[in-house]
């Protein structure tokens, strides 16, 4: 099992997305950790 490394990953993201917003990031990339995990 490999280790997810959330600031590495929010990093190379904010990179693709024009005018980051990090909590609208942090919701991106949380959002199908969270689904897995039966949440809404």
């Amino acid at each position: 099992m490999r280790a997810y490394n959330y600031a590495s990953f929010a990093r190379a993201f904010e990179q693709g997305v024009p005018k980051p917003n990090m909590t609208k990031v942090a919701k991106a990339l949380f959002k199908p950790i969270i689904d897995l995990d039966g949440g809404s």
